[in-house]
């Protein structure tokens, strides 16, 4: 079944088979210190991927929406990497990404003037682009040939038809070129100069001007879409080469199509939609308001890249002011929120909760296969993903004793579900090493050593050997960490007893 594609990605695609997925490696059972900083329970299956994973906390979904880093090593950009770990390799400024049906990932390396593949085992290779050791010199050849040998110049989108052909916004060479499955490249739009021309001829002969970042898409009949945001418009290429603009507006240079044919575009504070009628409207951005979970068209927003997902999910680049450097998320009622990136012009939180790491400038959005997010951070040279569908690992931080309980995983694929046998959380907490002292005569001193920020209660009792503890004052949150604890009482305000410290969180 085709499904339908989306800026710098490929089309969603689902195929029924009938084998459920197997859990190879059951989570297991962990007992650790409830000083530890983190454990991680993990599960390895095998079936009709691509897998999704949702982790259960006693019964309870355990949240995804987790990011981590795809692709390059960050700051400093430059160029290395090829046939190794992608998480090892250097980019250059990544203004577009994209994901196809197997699960392949294609970068728009702008810098290098490359575009790189990271393969469903994350390893990096070329696609196209001088495949030369040193950056690559920008430049316009190689059509008819192995795309490897062509030059590229700052190429600033990517795209991936239901085929595995792939389709490159050649920015200085105001050009659109595509890599065929056999690896060989032609430019199929634009004739080499910034322009606005040729529209119902052939898109080879026609003048564009694409920007940075510049979006492309492709529909569920393989028409490609693109952002042609120096002519403020949105132009289509047919299936058989003829060039058209089907809207004014894209001036941001992103560009999405959902299942049903709607066109939606970023163009300047705003999103809109082209819907079928040809009727436009806005639906996102125009407003005023920084609050989370409005409206999106009361929303002040500076949309880049977009994405449509199949639940008509509408997903964007927002850098606001400079300020706001986020993902944004406008559903299926128009609400809108932030999901991925706290705001700041970083690269952190890899392993964490998407909405609290850092991110730097998210010009390009995609779609895997799977339905997770894709974002090209050109400011951090990093291609980050966030797992909607969660990981085959869950982390557990902060290990206090509301983190004792029961881990368990759905994994699915394509044909149904199998589910994890229960992992066990048991926490033990280790001995506190403390004292208690006299000081001359009429105080007391209780010291004891500090391994993360805790929550402690001072107890008393007058009869060690069965009576009752009862609490002596209000419970105390120590945050100094290495620095020894210490409270200080005077004999004159409690009577004679025994006095202990008891570790609550």
């Amino acid at each position: 079944m085709k499904g339908f594609c989306i800026v710098a990605t490929a089309c969603f695609i689902s195929t029924r088979l009938t084998a459920q997925p197997v859990i190879i490696v059951q989570p297991t059972n962990q007992v650790v210190l409830a000083n530890n900083t983190n454990l991680v329970f993990s599960v390895q299956a095998s079936g009709n991927g691509p897998l999704t994973y949702q982790w259960f906390f006693n019964g309870t979904n355990v949240p995804n929406d987790v990011i981590t880093t795809l692709a390059g090593k960050g700051p400093p950009p430059g160029f290395s990497g090829d046939w190794g770990a992608a998480t090892n390799a250097h980019l250059n400024n990544p203004y577009g990404v994209a994901g196809d049906s197997l699960g392949n990932v294609f970068i728009a390396d702008t810098r290098n003037n490359r575009i790189r593949k990271v393969d469903t085992n994350g390893i990096i290779t070329t696609i196209a682009g001088t495949n030369a050791a040193n950056l690559a010199p920008g430049g316009y050849s190689g059509d008819g040939g192995a795309a490897t040998n062509a030059r590229l110049n700052y190429p600033s989108g990517v795209a991936v038809d239901h085929f595995g052909n792939v389709y490159i916004a050649d920015f200085n060479n105001a050009r659109i070129r595509k890599v065929n499955t056999n690896g060989m490249i032609t430019t199929i739009a634009g004739n080499g100069t910034n322009g606005y021309y040729g529209d119902s001829g052939p898109a080879t002969n026609a003048e564009i001007k694409i920007a940075l970042p510049c979006g492309l898409c492709l529909d569920a009949m393989e028409n490609l879409y693109l952002a042609d945001a120096g002519n403020n418009c949105i132009r289509k290429i047919d299936t058989n080469g003829i060039i058209s603009t089907v809207t004014t507006g894209g001036s941001s240079g992103g560009v999405a199509v959902d299942t049903f044919g709607n066109i939606y575009f970023s163009d300047g504070s705003r999103v809109s939609k082209l819907d079928t009628n040809n009727l436009i409207t806005i639906v996102a951005g125009g407003g005023s308001s920084l609050v989370e979970g409005i409206s999106a068209t009361n929303a002040q927003i500076n949309p880049w890249g977009l994405l449509v997902d199949t639940n008509g999910n509408l997903f964007f680049g927002d850098q606001l002011n400079n300020n706001r450097r986020a993902v944004r998320k406008v559903d299926s009622n128009g609400i809108l929120t932030t999901v991925a990136g706290k705001g700041s012009l970083e690269n952190s939180g890899d392993g964490g909760l998407a909405i609290y790491a850092e991110i730097g400038c998210p010009y390009g959005i995609a779609g895997d296969s799977s339905g997770n997010l894709l974002i090209a951070d050109e400011a951090s040279s990093s291609i980050r993903k966030v797992w909607f569908h969660a990981l085959p690992t869950v982390t557990v931080s902060n290990l206090f004793p509301t983190s004792t309980g029961n881990y368990q995983v759905v994994v699915t694929d394509s044909s149904g579900s199998v589910t994890s046998n229960i992992a066990s959380l048991s926490i033990v907490y280790p001995s506190i090493s403390g004292k208690v002292a006299t000081n001359n005569g009429s105080r007391f001193v209780i010291t004891w050593p500090v391994f993360q920020p805790s929550v402690f209660q001072v107890q008393w009792t007058t009869n060690l050997t069965g009576g009752n503890w009862s609490n002596l004052g209000s419970t105390i949150t120590w945050n100094n960490v290495g620095i020894i604890g210490q409270l200080d009482y005077s004999w004159t305000n409690y009577i004679q007893g025994f006095y202990r410290l008891i570790w609550l969180q």
